[in-house]
Order: C-alpha cells, then sequence, then structure tokens
C-alpha cells in the first residue's frame, strides 16, 4: 500500500503543476 501513497502524492504535484500552468495562462490572456 506504500507505492499507492506514493503515486497519491505524485499525483498531487502533478495537480499542482497543472494548476500554475492555467493560472498563468489566464494572466497572459
Amino acid at each position: 500500500m506504500g507505492n499507492f501513497d506514493k503515486e497519491r502524492v505524485v499525483a498531487k504535484h502533478a495537480a499542482r503543476i497543472a494548476l500554475c500552468f492555467t493560472s498563468t495562462d489566464a494572466t497572459i490572456q
């Protein structure tokens, strides 16, 4: 189950990075 916990953390980081990209894209426009 430790592997699943690690994957969840990676997903959280990916979501945060995606949020950063979307927010910067919104400010550019």
